[in-house]
């Protein structure tokens, strides 16, 4: 159940992301980066902010499973991964 749920939230994502970012683009080529009205202002820097949300969430889920998949590999050098680490 959670693997479809973590599944579908993704599609979401992916999908609001695509949706925002075709936005952004058209505000860009078409008004050159000039706001309409304050509404508008209002709205493109709600865009950019779950823009920067949903990119912060995915970064975060893969440097997890990074990490994941290098403990489940039961790394026999640990000494020296966490000397470089720091």
């Amino acid at each position: 159940m959670s693997k479809l749920w973590a599944h579908n939230k993704r599609i979401q994502e992916d999908q609001t992301l695509c949706r925002i970012e075709s936005e952004i683009a058209t505000f860009e080529n078409n008004l050159g980066g000039i706001y309409s009205s304050e509404e508008h202002k209002d709205r493109m820097v709600s865009h950019y902010a779950e823009r920067d949300k949903i990119l912060k969430e995915k970064e975060e889920t893969w440097c997890l499973r990074s990490r994941s998949i290098w403990m489940l590999e039961e790394d026999e050098n640990t000494k020296f991964y966490h000397k470089f680490a720091n």
